[in-house]
């Protein structure tokens, strides 16, 4: 263990960590944290910073990756749910959102794992991950998050992923108005059965920082999606390069525009769309440019 962990106790400053073995191989857990961002103000929309936490993670995972290798050490990809794992480990509770709650960090991080051919620290029975944690039995006497998704996606008997905002907006398909109404400010990400978990309650909220008022306007959302690709290159570090799609994420933006009070300002904006061949930007556009 101490040749492992001198190799990669450098790499991990920055995360919240922990080691576990199954099966003959040890996985190194990795978490990164991020302050919740406020709602944003009017003429802004509201990109979850978990995107940014996921990036971070997912290149100090690599980084670690390269560094075990080069010290001889033979790296493999996690089997497991990372989720399974996480509760199994004790790294955090797992609740009725699906979502996992850190001790410290509530559900505010973003994870990755690595695996380690050998073991070099405690052992889990690997029967247990195979199976879907129980809901933390906080969850069964709270029922906030029920409460406050818009989709009702969540319901004691667990998630219907397929209603989630964030579902829907991997699809960029919404199939009643009021789904699409439901969705808000929200561009990307909807975060709203995190904001009302108690076990996030003791964790700061911070307003949009002068970068992201920058890049999240309506005005700055609109020049670069309508820009094509090329467009997109300040959004790679927030959203990553997987979901820097211009035509998904312009149908997104006018369907947060149209839930706002500044639609009627943005509806030409929409005009040149409404004829345009992907079905799901063109509905967005005749969205936008119906509200008055």
């Amino acid at each position: 263990m101490s040749a492992l962990l001198k190799t990669v106790e450098p790499l991990l400053q920055q995360t919240e960590h922990a080691f576990v073995s199954v099966n003959g191989c040890t996985f190194l857990l990795l978490a990164a944290p991020y302050t919740q961002m406020a709602q944003p103000p009017e003429g802004y929309a509201f990109i979850d910073r978990y995107y940014v936490a996921s990036n971070r993670i997912y290149f100090v995972k690599k980084q670690l990756a390269a560094a075990l290798q080069n010290a001889g050490f033979e790296t493999l990809d996690c089997p497991y749910p990372y989720k399974h794992l996480a509760a199994a480990a004790g790294f955090g509770v797992p609740l009725r959102s699906t979502l996992i709650a850190h001790k410290k960090y509530g559900t505010r991080f973003a994870m990755e794992v690595l695996g380690v051919r050998g073991v070099y620290a405690d052992a889990l029975d690997e029967a247990v991950l195979k199976e879907h944690p129980p809901v933390h039995p906080f969850c069964e006497r709270c029922g906030k998050c029920l409460a406050a998704c818009p989709q009702k996606a969540l319901s004691k008997a667990g998630i219907e992923p397929q209603k989630c905002t964030r579902s829907l907006q991997e699809k960029c398909e919404f199939p009643t108005a009021q789904s699409s109404r439901n969705m808000g400010a929200n561009l990307w990400g909807c975060d709203l059965c995190q904001r009302v978990c108690p076990l996030n309650a003791k964790l700061p909220e911070t307003p949009m920082t002068d970068e992201e008022k920058a890049l999240f306007s309506f005005d700055a959302l609109l020049a670069a999606f309508t820009a094509g690709k090329k467009g997109l290159a300040p959004y790679r570090e927030i959203l990553g390069g997987n979901y820097l799609r211009p035509v998904k994420l312009l149908s997104l933006l006018f369907r947060v525009i149209a839930n706002s009070e500044q639609a009627d300002r943005y509806r030409g904006a929409a005009l040149p769309f409404l004829a345009h061949s992907d079905e799901r930007l063109s509905a967005a556009a005749s969205e936008l440019k119906g509200k008055s």
